[in-house]
């Protein structure tokens, strides 16, 4: 019986066993569901100085044609946007989703309360595909959206994007404000695409218009006509100060075509300025202003003297300014943009005596005189 007793002894520890397991699991469960209530403090405390408007989805606003402040030869080509049904199935899919996040940066924080989204189809219009109406453009779509309540920035979404073999320029913008783009691709591979884009706020535009004299003119009509994107820039207008500056607060940044004087008859030959978006663009024009003076100069015969040696000389001018030229085939030569006032001519050519003549020149007037040279024998 003994030794049936000191056999049965080993198998009493088992419940013991089982105790420690039970402790060991009540041990993990209890650590689980503290983690779980760290975690769920953390997020209420991090939530609480979060501004709830932070964490919506993108809200859009429903509107009708493009915005007016688009050029107007442009809002008749953009359609607004309207999500639509992929019929395919899903193994087979011919259109993706686009979504991004728009940031506002600089003072523009809290002056904005909506943006744009422009979807452009990039198409080179400058390549070689054209239909019966010209170069191919390519489809072109809008949508606005609101900002979150911070006025830092929102967020954007388009689904059912066609694929297309340009690509898709993605841009982002708002009245008098420089926004950005970007391009992306959509296909059966790249379904869904995310962009990050910025609005900063457009920068200064001095404009100074100057003589040959670098002294400034006032008065000149200034127009500067936006070429290509983006397309909410709209014509700047404007005319000289007495200091010869024309100064624009904000002008967004792009390719502009600048035109000094009347765009129907120019002072100066139109030509294109590229004005950048992170400071203010200076642009220096040279307005040479005066008379023109025309000087044909003849033999004895009466025709033309080619290659003489012209020096016109102001007279009544307290600096002594004295211009050269020579003359054409046709004997006359030409000097433009002189000061106003009396000159006095002098010609000069081998095989003829001098001449002389003492013009008046008025501003912005044609004034023409005629030399006549005599032979000189030797």
């Amino acid at each position: 019986r003994h030794s049936s007793v000191s056999r049965s002894i080993p198998s009493k520890p088992a419940p013991r066993a089982s105790s420690r397991g039970t402790a060991a699991w009540l041990l993990v469960a209890g650590m689980v569901l503290a983690a779980g209530a760290v975690l769920f403090l953390v997020g209420q405390s991090s939530s609480a100085g979060t501004d709830p408007a932070e964490a919506v989805s993108p809200v859009e606003i429903e509107e009708a044609p493009p915005p007016a402040f688009i050029a107007a030869e442009e809002r008749s080509t953009i359609a607004t946007w309207t999500d639509r049904a992929d019929t395919r199935p899903s193994q087979n899919p011919t259109s993706g989703s686009i979504d991004g996040t728009v940031q506002v940066l600089g003072n523009l924080v809290g002056s904005l309360q909506d943006f744009h989204i422009l979807l452009e189809e990039a198409v080179n219009t400058a390549g070689s595909e054209r239909n019966k109406d010209g170069p191919r453009r390519g489809r072109r779509f809008q949508k606005k959206f609101q900002l979150r309540a911070s006025g830092r920035g929102g967020s954007f979404r388009f689904d059912t994007v066609p694929f297309s073999k340009y690509g898709w320029r993605v841009a982002a913008f708002a009245p008098e404000v420089n926004g950005q783009d970007s391009l992306v691709m959509l296909d059966a591979k790249n379904l869904r695409k995310e962009v990050f884009l910025t609005l900063k706020p457009a920068q200064p535009l001095h404009v100074v218009i100057k003589d040959q004299d670098r002294l400034p003119v006032a008065k000149v009509p200034i127009t500067l006509r936006p070429i290509g994107r983006p397309y909410h820039r709209g014509v700047v207008h404007g005319k000289t100060d007495a200091y010869g500056l024309l100064l624009r607060d904000k002008v967004i940044g792009g390719l502009y075509r600048i035109v000094i004087g009347p765009e129907i008859d120019p002072f100066l030959k139109a030509r294109e300025i590229n004005v950048g978006t992170q400071e203010m663009h200076f642009e220096q024009v040279q307005l040479p202003r005066g008379g023109s003076l025309k000087i044909r100069v003849l033999n004895p015969a009466g025709y033309g003297i080619v290659g003489a040696n012209i020096e016109a000389i102001a007279r009544d001018s307290k600096i002594y300014k004295k211009v050269k030229t020579k003359t054409d085939r046709s004997g006359i030569a030409k000097l433009h943009y002189l000061k106003p006032g009396k000159y006095s001519v002098h010609v000069i050519k081998k095989g003829f005596g001098r001449g002389y003549e003492d013009p008046v020149v008025t501003d912005k007037q044609a004034t023409e005189v005629t030399i006549n040279l005599r032979y000189v024998l030797k």
